[in-house]
């Protein structure tokens, strides 16, 4: 006689992620960026492999010093004006400016810094893990006393 073993296999299907604007849990920050900005987590989990979504709120005339991700990085605008220079961050390089809509995909490790105008809201997607890397160490935030 011969046994037959069945294994199932079980797949656990993640739960859906449903958030209205009211439900987002906005924090300060991260130290690697400027203090001034709010920062929300939506799914995944920055630090590790893997799909993430965050949103970010920054107030009028908030900057971005010159850095890289090592993965690419997808930013949607939400409202404001986000504008990139992406590249060349000589003083006579032109950004590009982004309003409620507007959409850019960065390629990983490509150069960039932000410039806000106006109150903004934007939204990252990433596949991390996700990291910021300045191309001048003494512009990260995160290294300065504060």
């Amino acid at each position: 006689m011969t046994a037959i073993l069945l294994l199932t296999l079980v797949i656990q299907t993640p739960a859906p992620t449903l958030l209205r604007p009211t439900d987002i849990a906005w924090q300060p920050a991260p130290p690697v960026l400027e203090p001034g900005a709010q920062a929300a987590i939506l799914a995944g989990n920055p630090g590790q492999p893997g799909p993430v979504t965050l949103r970010v709120r920054a107030p009028d005339k908030y900057r971005i010093a010159a850095h890289r991700h090592p993965v690419d990085e997808h930013v949607t605008v939400l409202a404001g004006t986000l504008c990139l220079t992406i590249g060349d961050q000589s003083s006579s390089a032109r950004p590009t400016c982004l309003g409620p809509g507007g959409f850019a995909v960065i390629p990983a490790n490509a150069v960039h810094a932000v410039t806000i105008a106006g109150a903004t809201e934007y939204q990252i997607h990433v596949v991390g893990a996700f990291e910021m890397v300045y191309v001048n160490p003494a512009d990260d935030p995160s290294k300065r006393p504060r």
